[in-house]
């Protein structure tokens, strides 16, 4: 493209189909990668299993004998939803705080902001306790 605005979103575009596909084969999320991934090791609901071994070691109802591979992902998969947590405070708080900063006062923004992140945060430990329960709190 010969237009730099035409080249430019194009350029956008490109880079989020990229990050869309990265996104895809990220085997701790239940998108392709980790359909592919459960597949080719031939183990059915790995994430359910999975954060299910780790919430009987949690309470002492199994060792970690039972299948290290299903405690290493369970492990694995809670400390991305941890790094999630925090990037969704940071980032997340941050731009809600930039984007109310204009009409509201600068108390209200943060406040908002910091009650934005914790309803996240709250909803994404439920849904880990929930797992690590073994019971499915998602729908």
């Amino acid at each position: 493209a010969g237009d730099t605005l035409a080249a430019a979103i194009c350029w956008q575009v490109a880079l989020g189909s990229y990050l869309s596909v990265v996104l895809n084969l990220n085997p701790l999320l239940e998108y392709d990668g980790y359909y592919v991934m459960m597949d080719a090791l031939q183990r059915p609901n790995l994430r359910q299993r999975s954060m299910q071994r780790l919430g009987a070691i949690v309470r002492r109802r199994s060792g970690l004998a039972a299948s290290r591979f299903e405690v290493l992902f369970g492990l694995a998969s809670l400390v991305y939803v941890a790094a999630m947590c925090v990037a969704t405070v940071v980032f997340y708080r941050l731009l809600v705080e930039d984007v109310l900063a204009g009409p509201l006062p600068d108390g209200v923004a943060v406040g908002i902001g910091w009650a934005l992140a914790a309803v996240n945060v709250v909803l994404a430990a439920i849904v880990v306790a929930g797992d690590l329960r073994g019971s499915s709190s998602r729908a």
